[in-house]
């Protein structure tokens, strides 16, 4: 006589998630989960089925929000006030970053040039600074924060390194105001700083 087997106890301190098939029972997830990401190694399942249920979720979910849905693409640019590279120079009003911003923003419009649009914001910047002595000192100076992400709508066939060059021309613009290059820039996972760029780094 076959004796029948039993499913082995669930941790009650784990969610469980079920994965299934054609209506195969794959087998169990015991794991963590953040938000969407996986934090803790995943026992009885291959990590193939694991990326095949989370497409298949994002492709569900893409069906529940209509076909206009894009993955969301985000830029942020950073950069202090303080004009030139020394900390004591002059600080360059907000008003003015705003202004010379609207004035690139017109300027790519008249030449039918693409851009970005997005939220400026003041904030302060804390960093070491390194002496004549070579020693290094806490340093803080007023900054600007200009970030933003593209429009599902209006930017969805844009590609990335189109929309990359688009904020390297805007870093530029502001890098001439400020007379600096320490300006940071980051779009989605990446990130770099106006000065190093080559000159060979198209700015459109």
């Amino acid at each position: 006589m076959r004796t029948k087997q039993t499913k082995p106890p669930l941790h009650n301190d784990h969610k469980v998630l079920i994965s299934g098939i054609g209506g195969a029972l794959l087998g169990y997830i015991s794991t963590i989960f953040n938000g969407w990401e996986i934090i803790e190694p995943v026992a009885g399942i291959s990590t193939l089925t694991i990326t095949w249920y989370l497409s298949w979720q994002n492709r569900e979910l893409q069906k529940q929000l209509g076909k206009n849905v894009i993955p969301k693409r985000t830029f942020e640019i950073t950069f202090g006030l303080t004009q030139g590279k020394k900390c004591d120079g002059p600080i360059v009003p907000l008003d003015e970053i705003r202004s010379e911003i609207q004035n690139w923003l017109d300027l790519r419009i008249k030449n039918k040039q693409p851009f970005v649009t997005g939220i400026l914001e003041k904030t302060d910047l804390i960093y070491p600074l390194k002496t004549e002595s070579m020693d290094l000192i806490p340093q803080h100076e007023p900054g600007i924060i200009f970030y933003g992400s593209l429009s599902p709508h209006h930017d969805k066939d844009r590609n990335d390194i189109e929309v990359i060059q688009t904020l390297n021309s805007l870093a530029n613009h502001l890098g001439s105001l400020l007379n600096d290059k320490r300006i940071y820039i980051s779009f989605n996972d990446h990130q770099w700083t106006l000065e190093t760029l080559t000159q060979k780094t198209p700015l459109l």
